[in-house]
């Protein structure tokens, strides 16, 4: 969610809504776990599903931010 400056998951099957990654802050923070990480605007999220991968267009850092499926962690791709 842009707003929230984090990456949630909502699950079709049982309705349950949580966050993958972010901890709320607007900032440009990678980190190793979901509450270490912090994003400027989250946008434009294509799946890399056989890497358990995130890519994430965090438009207001103007990065492209891998965010890892298992960890929530997050590092700069570009």
């Amino acid at each position: 969610m842009a707003g929230q400056h984090q990456i949630w998951k909502h699950n079709l099957h049982d309705g349950v809504t949580k966050v993958i990654s972010g901890d709320g802050y607007e900032r440009n923070l990678n980190g190793s776990s979901a509450t270490s990480t912090s994003f400027a605007q989250p946008s434009g999220i294509p799946l890399a599903f056989e890497m358990h991968e995130l890519l994430v267009a965090d438009s207001e850092s103007s990065s492209i931010r891998v965010v890892n499926l298992k960890t929530g962690g997050s590092r700069l791709l570009a």
